[in-house]
């Protein structure tokens, strides 16, 4: 079995590549699009907006000065 994934942009399109799989009697499902992240990534993005107001985050001025002091 093969998976594939089509990004349909519109309803036209959306509706012709459908009757093409119910004409081939091809197994289909649909999934909406989604912008929800995983609880540990907006955790994490919140953290760093906390760690950013409190001061607590410094400049990155590459790796010779983190390393030498």
């Amino acid at each position: 079995m093969t998976t594939l994934t089509i990004h349909i942009e519109s309803k036209k399109s959306e509706k012709a590549i459908k009757a093409v799989l119910d004409t081939l009697a091809l197994v289909h499902e649909e999934r909406g699009y989604t912008e929800e992240y995983p609880e540990h990534v907006v955790d994490g993005v919140n953290l760093a907006k906390q760690e950013m107001q409190a001061g607590r985050v410094k400049a990155y001025n590459g790796l010779k000065a983190i390393l030498v002091k």
